[in-house]
């Protein structure tokens, strides 16, 4: 066998030393975070694949409303009249915005204002813009 040189010798100490201080400033830092967010930070581990589903599996499903009901909205009209009145020929989308919801959730809304002639739309699909009437 070929006896290592001074230089090998070095180099191997070297990488040792250096692998050693990651680890160790890897350590730390998990610490400094843990003891940040109050201990809850553990190693993370790579979960293991579970079972694959078989034929007969089924997946679970939201609950469905049931037939005539529509969806409630998080909105009443006097608020979404005053946005529309407030962002006079903007679209469904920025107004939505404006109040901080999604447009889907005041459509029922919209849709009684408009049936009632409250509320003007004009334009088709996404160039639909609203308007007081």
């Amino acid at each position: 066998m070929a006896q290592q040189t001074s230089e090998d010798r070095i180099r191997t100490l070297v990488d040792t030393f250096v692998e050693e201080l990651t680890a160790e400033i890897r350590n730390s830092a998990m610490e400094s975070v843990a003891a940040a967010i109050g201990g809850m930070v553990t190693t993370t581990t790579r979960r293991k694949p579970g079972p694959k589903a078989t034929k007969g599996a089924t997946k679970t499903t939201r609950k469905r409303r049931g037939p005539g009901r529509k969806q409630r909205s998080s909105i009443s009209s006097e608020a979404l009249l005053k946005a529309i009145e407030k962002a006079q020929g903007e679209r469904t989308e920025v107004i939505a915005r404006g109040l901080g919801v999604s447009a889907k959730s005041f459509k029922p809304v919209l849709d009684e204002l408009v049936g009632s002639g409250t509320v003007i739309r004009k334009g088709k699909a996404r160039g639909t813009t609203l308007h007081i009437g």
